[in-house]
């Protein structure tokens, strides 16, 4: 058996007790073997993806958290400064609780819409507990945007549409 199908069959198997777990389908040109979509079982809408990239011996979890026009428009309201502060902060929370994640924001900090943020683990490195661990740090990272959100619109629910990728 292929070893990454092996990693793959193992990774479904560790988080299918946790989250809801789904193979993805892969475009033929995409950069990637195989990818899994997961997803907390939580009334929250989270999710996160798994997969194994053609060029790296690793796994990799995405998230992407997409923010809600609501906060858009808040952020938008904020002079050009004190967003792109309030931006910056958040990307260094989010980077304080996982300091070995990639933290990306999208379009840019002045102007965030999008948070990107992905977890690699080699391989030879890979367990269930690591994956787990992972798994909860970047649900974590995104109950911390959405509080920090929720704040700097005055607590009103809907900061954030989802966790996606």
């Amino acid at each position: 058996m292929d070893e990454s199908i092996d990693f793959k069959t193992k990774i479904l198997a560790w988080l299918a007790g946790d989250y809801n777990v789904s193979i993805e389908t892969i475009p033929r040109n995409a950069p990637v073997e195989w990818a899994i979509k997961v997803e907390a079982k939580a009334p929250s809408r989270i999710a996160f993806v798994v997969q194994k990239p053609k060029s790296k011996e690793a796994v990799v979890l995405t998230m992407g958290i997409a923010l809600s026009q609501k906060h858009r428009d808040v952020l938008a309201g904020l002079p050009s400064v004190e967003r792109e502060k309030f931006s910056i902060e958040l990307l260094q929370s989010l980077i304080m609780i996982c300091p070995q994640c990639k933290v990306l924001a999208q379009p840019s900090p002045r102007e965030l819409k999008t948070i990107l943020i992905s977890r690699e683990i080699t391989l030879e490195a890979l367990s269930r507990q690591i994956l787990v661990d992972s798994s909860t740090t970047l649900i974590n990272m995104f109950i911390i945007t959405v509080l920090r959100l929720n704040a700097l619109g005055g607590g009103r629910q809907g900061a954030v549409v989802e966790g996606y990728m």
